[in-house]
């Protein structure tokens, strides 16, 4: 049997790398480029970066399609504000075509002034240049407004049915599963609209009830921050919907979750 004094030595002998506990794993990294390809790794609650690749025309499965010149509207010097504002409400009212154009307005090179706001107010409506940099064309905002210069908007008469609570308790960033309660009530092909609402628990947890020196009126308030995509239904089955592209944003029960509601254009 080891002497007390004789084991206390011993135990100081011991190399000091023995006695220290081991590194700690490093968690993969979120992104990572190898034999030519991107992986990406979520992390512990199943987020990880969003796969953008659905992004673009047709998600980019299709060629975007060239729109056949319908007006040109040459250069000249002064305001071009109507001139081609008139181009691209005539052109709106044109008749869509198979391809889901209705045909384009063409600016010569040059420069346009424009002094007011161009609005472009119908689908399949395409507004072209003669080329970028010198040489090409050239937009300049002459007015005094901050306003866009140009805005693309439509009619706000989509039809939105009741919204079906969505019932997981946490659904992760680039999500494309949404569990509901009904989901006999959506059908493939469904266009549906998703939101994620701005609770107060949601304001106070990022300390945007306030910005700084107590409440005051330019902190957030519930309902100004609300998040919602339009997505397309490519599955149904008994626990909830499958969607065409992912959420961009988690949906958190604690801090007031999502819903799901179909949307239909007239």
């Amino acid at each position: 049997m080891l002497k007390p004094s004789l084991f206390l030595f011993l135990l100081a002998a011991l190399p000091a790398a023995a006695q220290k506990p081991p590194k700690p794993v490093p968690p993969p990294a979120p992104i990572e480029y190898k034999d030519g390809k991107l992986s990406y790794a979520p992390d512990s609650l199943g987020n990880r970066v969003p796969d953008f690749s659905y992004c673009g025309y047709r998600a980019g499965e299709a060629a975007i399609p060239t729109a056949i010149i319908k007006v040109t509207v040459p250069a000249r010097a002064g305001d071009a504000t109507a001139r081609i504002q008139s181009a691209l409400d005539y052109v709106a009212g044109l008749p869509l075509g198979k391809d889901g154009l209705r045909g384009a307005v063409l600016l010569e090179k040059g420069t346009y002034e424009v002094a007011g706001r161009l609005f472009i107010r119908a689908s399949g409506v395409v507004l072209r240049g003669s080329g970028m940099g010198e040489g090409g064309t050239v937009l300049v905002g002459t007015g005094f407004s901050r306003d866009h210069l140009l805005t693309v908007s439509g009619r706000n008469d989509r039809k939105v049915d009741a919204a079906q609570t969505i019932t997981a308790d946490y659904v992760p960033v680039n999500a494309r599963t949404l569990k509901v309660a009904n989901p006999a009530a959506f059908k493939v092909g469904d266009r549906v609209v998703i939101r994620r609402p701005s609770t107060a628990a949601w304001i106070k947890k990022l300390g945007m009830e306030t910005f700084g020196g107590g409440l005051s009126s330019l902190g957030w308030k519930p309902g100004q921050r609300e998040v919602s995509w339009d997505r397309q239904v490519m599955a149904v089955d008994a626990s909830g919907i499958t969607l065409d592209a992912p959420l961009t944003t988690a949906l958190d029960k604690t801090y007031g979750g999502g819903t799901v509601a179909r949307g239909i254009w007239p």
